[in-house]
């Protein structure tokens, strides 16, 4: 379900494709437990280059990799054909040998080509290989250099370990996976806004075990990270709508966010509300059937859903399972390790509230902040609705919830009815239980409406 064919692959264009060896470098070095800023690229694919579009130097001694085979690997990504002349071109340029292929000699390193055009075995592939190595004959003497060249079907192959790195490859080719994603901004800000975490004091997250000590984001990520790695159970990150609860999840992966975040290349992400396709559990089966590592990240998932894969994860050690809701239960699988995200105040709500409306005004954003009870998504939906000439400082609550509430300007009682009567409980089923009680009736008659009307 994940698996690209070296055909498909020729659709990548240069900068995707110089894109895929990198991503590809810095998932097998995660693997392997390896820093990914051992990998370095960059840059317009036009731009000189000194002869490397990728360069991989890794610091650990006993480091040996697969299609990153030694410490020292220096990568030129071509989407065109490379037979052995235009391998002279490119080594050689003018007839004198690039200056880094003394470099890697002396590091005993390993200089690879990789072709998108080609697909090169046995006898094809034989003329290659040896004009790469009569090219580097002057520097044999520093050191051993070895040499490859990947094909399509070398690329496919390295490709098909990784089904993270499979799933942005299909994002760039236009074929996703229903519902589907690797590592990215998983957050919806609009295009352009900073999505940096925001660490400002009013969040406080409850480790399992420890939940009298409510830690701060940053120490709370930390702890995150930890059972993720070291239990042998499944996450489940619950708390309030509009906490950011799917924003810590991401900044579990980010670099930038406190020391040893998680592997990114390993993450697989979906949104349950939008029932990606394959389900979870028939993506579950394969990534068991293939070992493949992986973190599995379910975003709105509910309990029974949850439970059912957790079971599922416990028996399988290379792939470990986080799952996202809005949770008000207290129960607590065995196979399960619950952690808590809480509001204590409007600080946080503020802090984006400035962030997307900076125009608004620090006043005004705090009073949309405490008329929000601290959750960001009322906040950012009411500071749309206010002008940019306006000030909220003489507005009553009743005025305020008038605007969030009324958010086009037109009243509707019967609306606001409804609201009022389902904002009397918690929580409310849609359909009759197994003994015929109708919660959703009961508070259409407390509301005065018919159910059609109330369900509508």
């Amino acid at each position: 379900m994940f698996e690209i064919t070296k055909d498909q692959l020729r659709r990548l264009g240069d900068v995707h494709l110089r894109e895929l060896v990198a991503r590809l470098c810095e998932a097998e070095l995660r693997n392997a437990g390896l820093p990914v800023s051992s990998v370095r690229w960059g840059g317009a694919h036009t731009a000189p280059d000194g002869g490397l579009d990728i360069d991989c130097r890794v610091e650990a001694e006993d480091f040996r990799g697969d299609f990153v085979p030694r410490r020292f690997t220096g990568f030129q990504v071509k989407k065109s054909s490379m037979p052995p002349a235009s391998i002279a071109d490119e080594m050689s340029p003018h007839g004198e040998l690039r200056p880094i292929f003394s470099d890697l000699a002396a590091a005993n390193g390993c200089y690879i080509i990789v072709s998108l055009d080609d697909d090169p075995t046995g006898a094809q592939l034989r003329p290659r290989l040896d004009a790469m190595q009569g090219l580097l004959q002057p520097v044999h003497a520093l050191g051993v250099l070895q040499s490859r060249f990947y094909g399509r079907a070398d690329l496919a192959n390295w490709l098909r370990q990784h089904p993270a790195v499979q799933l942005w490859v299909r994002d760039m080719l236009g074929i996703p996976l229903q519902g589907w994603r690797p590592y990215s901004r998983w957050t919806t800000p609009p295009p352009g806004d900073n999505d940096q975490l925001i660490c400002e004091p009013g969040i406080s997250i409850l480790l399992p075990r420890n939940e009298t000590k409510p830690l701060d984001i940053e120490r709370g990520i930390a702890g995150i990270r930890d059972l993720v790695r070291d239990s042998d159970k499944s996450v489940r990150i619950v708390g309030l709508s509009g906490l950011g609860k799917t924003r810590i999840v991401q900044a579990l992966f980010e670099d930038s966010v406190g020391n040893d975040a998680l592997d990114r290349s390993l993450a697989i992400y979906a949104d349950l509300g939008v029932e990606p396709n394959p389900s979870p559990g028939q993506l579950l089966d394969r990534l068991a059937i293939e070992k493949r590592p992986t973190i599995l990240v379910l975003d709105n998932c509910p309990t029974d859903t949850h439970n059912l894969l957790a079971r599922k994860v416990s028996d399988l050690p290379d792939i470990h399972l986080i799952t996202v809701e809005y949770d008000i239960r207290e129960d607590r699988p065995e196979v399960t390790a619950v952690v808590r995200i809480i509001a204590e105040g409007p600080d946080i709500a503020e802090a984006i509230v400035l962030r997307r409306y900076p125009g608004l005004g620090r006043v005004n954003a705090r009073i949309v902040a405490e008329f929000s009870g601290g959750n960001a998504r009322l906040a950012l939906v009411l500071a749309d609705a206010v002008g940019d000439q306006e000030s909220l400082s003489d507005f009553s609550h009743e005025q305020l919830f008038a605007r969030l509430f009324f958010q086009r300007g037109v009243r509707d009682e019967q609306l606001l009815a409804a609201a009022e009567a389902l904002a009397l409980v918690y929580s409310y089923s849609l359909k009759s239980d197994e003994d015929g009680v109708d919660e959703l009736g009961t508070l259409a008659a407390v509301a005065g409406l018919s159910r059609p009307a109330l369900y509508r």
